[in-house]
């Protein structure tokens, strides 16, 4: 294997047993895409803006930039979070414990 190879290697080595360490400690978090949440049945950025993005006269099949959208919404609504904070309480609050 060339060094550089055994150098990357051994530094993925030593991420892995910290980052293990810290998981056991109750120090660090996974942050993942809105893909899994989706493969587990919860709703994605698609699902979550479909009212929202009717509300502003969109099509959410047609967006690409979809946290441009959920700015675009809080700016229309005067800068106005709620709505979008009372979007995620209420679809994520009820969540199973998996």
């Amino acid at each position: 294997m060339p060094v550089s190879q055994e150098a990357n290697v051994l530094e993925a080595s030593v991420f892995v047993d910290r980052f293990l360490k810290e998981l056991r400690e109750n120090n660090a978090a996974v942050f993942v895409g809105a893909g899994m949440s989706r493969a587990a049945g919860f709703v994605d950025w698609v699902g979550l803006l479909v009212n929202v993005t009717s509300d502003l006269g969109l099509d959410v099949t047609r967006e690409r930039d979809l946290v441009s959208v959920a700015q675009y919404y809080v700016n229309d609504n005067a800068g106005n979070r709620h709505g979008l904070n009372q979007l995620l309480i209420d679809e994520f609050s009820d969540l199973p414990i998996p």
